[in-house]
């Protein structure tokens, strides 16, 4: 016997069968088009009476202690970024404290310092205050980052604990997104060819950051007069570390990077076809040099060329322009 379905009860049936999608948090019921309350951190509210909070990270339990300004919460951020706020005095140590940026894994992307906004000598205000106060003391932060695949993380802005005790540790957490469309690399590369007034720069290589010549500085030793005679230095923001460039009247270019336990290594070296005259510190770990090379197809040739160390991968990329000179 051949039974049939009536045709209008076949929408109760695909009704029946279709599974709402489960929202499980507030991003996925805010993209579902379901109200938002206006409160601080925002409510989301879905149709069956569930109501999801947006995740702030602490702000509100710190807002006594500090307070961020830039990049606000739940915020994208692009490689290059700005930070900008306020914290008590006792936050920070001798003007400054420790920055970390996390992918949403925990997995550290990058580490910095934001400095307080005191122009007066020694961190000090006409009053005796400046950073050494209780009160709340503006602060800055430049970060250069490779997010990498991660699409989301966290900004910690981390009290200054030079006691190392567990008890006196504190920081702030700032969930953020992340928009790695623009390479962060070629964020880099275009900000300093706009500086340095380097058009069309490409890179030519990536390579291992050499290891040859490297050891401890002694006195009277070669590094050791270089590090003592020149005034082109350049300090990482930590602190941590010095990149220094041999004079251009020297006979053979070097670039050294010299450790806080006075350990060296040379991580560029020519003859003299190569002409270097600037560095800088990008972040902790990522530094550049840029002048000029002979090119290597032909000697009478030459080109800008920028090179950028990273020491988290211990790897040089090394950027070339086109044909500035023909001798």
């Amino acid at each position: 016997m051949k039974y049939s379905i009536p045709l209008l009860a076949l929408p109760i049936l695909l009704l029946a069968c279709t599974k709402e999608p489960q929202i499980t948090n507030f991003k996925e019921c805010a993209d579902a088009g379901n109200p938002i309350m206006e409160s601080y951190p925002q409510q989301c509210r879905t149709p069956d009476g569930k109501t999801f909070v947006e995740e702030i990270g602490n702000e509100l339990d710190k807002s006594e202690l500090i307070r961020i300004d830039e990049p606000r919460p739940n915020s994208v951020i692009t490689p290059s970024f700005e930070i900008e706020g306020s914290a008590r005095g006792y936050w920070f140590f001798e003007g400054s404290f420790p920055i970390v940026l996390e992918d949403s894994e925990g997995n550290v992307l990058a580490r910095h310092f934001a400095t307080a906004q005191v122009e007066w000598p020694a961190g000090r205000s006409p009053n005796g205050e400046g950073w050494m106060t209780e009160k709340f003391v503006q602060f800055k932060a430049e970060l250069e980052v490779d997010f990498g695949d991660a699409t989301s993380g966290f900004l910690i802005l981390k009290k200054d604990n030079p006691s190392d005790l567990p008890e006196n540790n504190d920081e702030l957490r700032v969930p953020l997104m992340f928009d790695s469309k623009p390479d962060a690399w070629s964020s880099m590369i275009k900000k300093l060819s706009e500086e340095l007034e380097l058009s069309d720069m490409n890179i030519s290589e990536t390579s291992i950051m050499p290891e040859d010549q490297s050891g401890e500085i002694k006195v009277g030793s070669h590094v050791y007069n270089l590090l003592n005679t020149l005034e082109t230095k350049y300090i990482s923001p930590n602190g941590w570390n010095t990149l220094l460039i041999s004079a251009s009247d020297s006979p053979d270019k070097e670039v050294f990077m010299i450790d806080r336990d006075n350990n060296y290594r040379r991580v560029l070296f020519c003859g003299t076809p190569c002409e270097w005259n600037r560095g800088g510190w990008i972040s902790d770990d990522v530094f550049f040099v840029t002048g000029i090379n002979e090119d290597v197809e032909n000697s009478t040739d030459h080109r800008p060329v920028l090179y950028m160390f990273d020491l988290d991968s211990n790897t040089i990329k090394t950027y070339n322009g086109p044909i500035i000179s023909r001798l």
